[in-house]
């Protein structure tokens, strides 16, 4: 998702001028991108560590019980 979302964010960019196209572009796009997707997994590795057992379970159940009315 967050590359899917850093694509079309870079697409736009470039088509508007802001970002440089070709071979630059595409080092700064994956550069960018990379980090965002290395800020977004450091996240989830805090949060995973903030919790205890027992709060994983309940989110874990909250999680199966949403899926599931859908």
């Amino acid at each position: 998702l967050v590359f899917l979302l850093g694509n079309l964010l870079f697409l736009r960019l470039q088509a508007g001028g802001v970002v440089p196209g070709g071979t630059l572009g595409a080092v700064l796009e994956v550069l960018v991108v990379g980090l965002i997707g290395l800020a977004g997994f450091v996240v989830a590795l805090v949060l995973l560590r903030t919790f205890d057992e027992d709060e994983k379970e309940s989110i874990q159940a909250m999680l199966q019980l949403s899926r599931r009315k859908k």
